[in-house]
């Protein structure tokens, strides 16, 4: 079976490259007299009540400067860009630690399009894979890619990267180019049988038809069995249109694709989104097992897992680093788990797991 993902002639923003840095400075200001009066002190006052910073070494000094500020008078403080014609806008105002995020990675724009283009080895997104186990078998179940990036041939981790993603509004570009790189790398390593698990933001998804047309596209390319892959709303407690999400979980869903919401805890907005989305699994926050759970957490965490099952859906434990943690996730019930304690995510799938105990499929 092969992936024939929806056509739609509108061209989806994540398809476009990202914009260059061209900051040769910053215009700030702010509503705070006590800030004023700071930035009075550090920087040369420009027109309007605004203060420019742009001479030689300037994100250094707009750093430190920062550093002197609380946390409230930071959130007061705004920053516009300076362009190479020296000019700023006003209305692209945006909060001075976030530009500034954007002006220390200007190494972003390169990784990303150079991972769209796909013609440079050394430099693009990549997908590391870490083993989900069945904890009935202690077998193989399947395995989620991570996203990691190659820059100039050195490997970089997700942190940054997603920082950097966001700091030039770049989310749209990440997500996307992220799901290809997860499909085009994993979905040749996966033996029959098994699902290959994969992150999306729903925030970057605004039309399921025109924003997943590149995925199904990658998937096309490698001849992908959407039945094998399980795609993973990440920050779904955060996302606060159901019905939206739910248009996107159904988009997934029309082409044989299983669904999970990552990262639920035990609390009423966890239950509500477990009713009203129904998805195939649930990812439990890794805050639900501790590193030497006890009786207390046993309890919490039954109560979550029967409420899961009572509605025929499966879960999954994540954070697994110990033999208590695993033994506790077997005990009540839970199907799959994923952690160090069986293996770290590497660049090329590996069913050898450490976990003493554990076949490796």
């Amino acid at each position: 079976m092969v992936c024939q993902g929806k056509r739609s002639a509108h061209r989806c923003v994540c398809r476009q490259p990202v914009p260059e840095l061209g900051v040769t400075g910053v215009v700030l200001c702010s509503q705070s007299p006590v800030v004023n009066l700071k930035l009075a002190e550090a920087f040369e006052p420009g027109p309007g009540g605004t203060f420019m910073v742009g001479e030689s070494g300037w994100p250094e000094r707009l750093g430190e400067f920062i550093e002197t500020l609380s946390a409230i008078e930071r959130r007061d403080l705004l920053a516009s860009e300076v362009d190479e014609q020296g000019e700023a806008n006003p209305w692209r105002a945006k909060p001075v630690e976030a530009l500034l995020a954007r002006v220390r990675s200007p190494w972003l724009p390169r990784l990303l399009n150079a991972s769209a283009k796909g013609d440079d080895p050394a430099t693009g997104l990549r997908a590391h894979f870490q083993p989900i186990v069945d904890t009935r078998r202690g077998t193989v179940y399947g395995f989620e890619a991570l996203a990691r990036a190659t820059l100039d041939g050195e490997t970089m981790p997700a942190g940054p990267i997603i920082d950097a993603a966001r700091a030039h509004d770049a989310m749209f570009q990440f997500d996307q180019l992220a799901r290809q790189a997860a499909i085009r790398q994993g979905w040749p390593q996966l033996l029959p049988g098994e699902r290959l698990f994969i992150n999306f933001a729903p925030t970057v998804i605004y039309d399921p038809a025109v924003c997943l047309q590149s995925t199904w596209e990658a998937a096309e390319a490698v001849g992908c069995d959407p039945t094998s892959l399980v795609f993973e709303v990440v920050e779904s407690e955060q996302f606060p249109d159901m019905n939206h999400l739910k248009r996107i979980l159904d988009a997934y869903r029309d082409l044989g694709a299983q669904v999970a919401l990552d990262d639920l805890g035990s609390g009423h907005t966890a239950l509500h989104y477990i009713d009203e989305l129904h998805p195939d699994l649930i990812k439990l926050d890794r805050n639900l097992l501790p590193r030497d759970p006890g009786r207390a957490n046993l309890s919490l965490l039954r109560g979550l897992v029967d409420y899961a099952h009572g509605q025929g859906i499966r879960v999954l434990a994540e954070g697994v680093e110990t033999a208590a943690q695993y033994d506790m996730v077997r005990e009540v019930g839970i199907e799959y788990a994923q952690g160090w304690y069986f293996a770290k995510p590497t660049p090329t799938m590996s069913r050898e797991l450490e976990a003493v105990g554990v076949a490796g499929g």
